[in-house]
């Protein structure tokens, strides 16, 4: 393991860390207060992971966010490095993978089915299935644009398969014989 991971494993080394493992945004998500404190949090203890392992402040905010996503949203990736059954990279990987996601609540679904791609896989494999994971798991958009219905009395609008009339070139009125 890592030896960042691991300080940053033990939060009671780090005084902020733990306060923002404890006293995560999501339960008063409504209250502007409470972002604003979370994440005047959040960047502290950016900070002091920086200090500590002798880093700028922003890789240790990567540090830290991957840290904090491996504790609390990916308990098997994170069973799975501390047993040495999954290397750094890869649980790098998958981590980073997982904040990609738009909805949380994908997340255990996207482990399950990284963890199971994991074995006998290089990191150059393992990184296009987990982008294709991704891919799966959000919802496709409608393929046919919807349009609202013509009024009565009203052309309807030009299609990309008929030209628009004014640009349809006209060719000059021929002379009577």
């Amino acid at each position: 393991m890592q030896p960042w991971l691991a300080e940053l494993l033990s939060p009671e080394l780090i005084p902020t860390a733990e306060g923002l493992l404890r006293h995560g945004a999501a339960a008063h998500a409504d209250h502007p207060e409470t972002l604003r404190a979370a994440a005047a949090r959040r960047t502290m203890a950016a900070a002091e992971v920086a200090a500590g392992l002798v880093v700028s402040h922003i890789t240790g905010g990567n540090h830290l966010g991957r840290a904090t996503v491996l504790v609390q949203d990916l308990p098997n990736t994170l069973a799975m490095l501390e047993r040495g059954a999954l290397d750094m990279y890869r649980a790098k990987m998958i981590a980073e993978r997982a904040l990609r996601l738009d909805n949380p609540d994908l997340i255990p679904a996207f482990e399950q089915r990284a963890l199971a791609l994991v074995p006998g896989r290089s990191p150059g494999q393992l990184e296009k299935l987990l982008d294709r994971i991704i891919i799966d798991l959000h919802p496709r958009p409608n393929p046919t644009p919807r349009t609202a219905p013509t009024p009565p009395g009203r052309p309807a609008a030009p299609t990309s398969n008929t030209p628009c009339p004014a640009s349809t070139p006209t060719s000059p009125p021929k002379p009577p014989s």
